[in-house]
């Protein structure tokens, strides 16, 4: 299972492939991604919000559309 601290190291290496390693550099690389992982989550907010004003409360169709946004195949979690 990739966790988002695993996703998050990935992008922050990709990033930083390449340049200098100073820390302002790597504050600005960490900056961008934690503002990129706040947007994500945002619009994952706003979707699950829509969902809930539409009328769906169902936990799995809820969880079911993060996955989907996420670009992920739904998998049972058993």
């Amino acid at each position: 299972m990739i966790t988002t601290v695993d996703a998050r190291s990935a992008l922050y290496a990709f990033a930083m492939q390449g340049k200098e390693h100073s820390p302002a550099i790597s504050e600005k690389a960490s900056e961008k991604i934690d503002a990129f992982r706040s947007t994500v989550i945002r619009e994952a907010a706003d979707a699950v919000a829509q969902l809930i004003d539409d009328g769906e409360h169902d936990p799995d169709c809820l969880v079911d559309e993060l996955r989907r946004m996420a670009g992920r195949p739904e998998a049972s979690d058993g």
